[in-house]
């Protein structure tokens, strides 16, 4: 969604929960929205179909952190972090990103109506990445 300009990231916008000392999460990135920022949110989902992300889906797979590992279990590295030469080789194949894709895609659907409901009952959320 930052690769593709959101005015305002569902996932990643907002203030730490329930603050800085102590979010919790996988990277201590718990996230609160307010009930203006659900709604700024609902209102851009709601116009703005899925495959406005797909152009930058590969690009954003391939830099994240969580994929720039080594994964094949036949290597004594296997689950290491690659050293910034390798990940900079990272090159998923297109059965991955597209099968990512199909997950995404029904995912941003369930977002789109999450964000709906929640903007239409004027609540806030909490999110964490795990």
């Amino acid at each position: 969604m930052d690769a593709a300009h959101f005015p305002i990231n569902p996932v990643t916008a907002g203030s730490l929960y329930p603050d800085e000392r102590t979010s919790w999460g996988a990277r201590a990135d718990s996230r609160s929205l307010t009930v203006e920022e659900v709604a700024r949110a609902a209102a851009h989902l709601s116009q703005t179909p899925f495959d406005v992300l797909r152009p930058q889906l590969r690009q954003v797979l391939e830099e994240e952190e969580g994929i720039l590992v080594n994964l094949d279990p036949a290597s004594p590295h296997y689950l290491e972090p690659l050293s910034p030469e390798e990940a900079a080789q990272v090159r998923m194949s297109d059965v991955t990103v597209r099968n990512i894709e199909l997950i995404l895609a029904d995912r941003y659907e369930a977002l789109v109506v999450f964000f709906d409901a929640a903007a239409g009952a004027g609540q806030c959320t909490v999110f964490w990445a795990a």
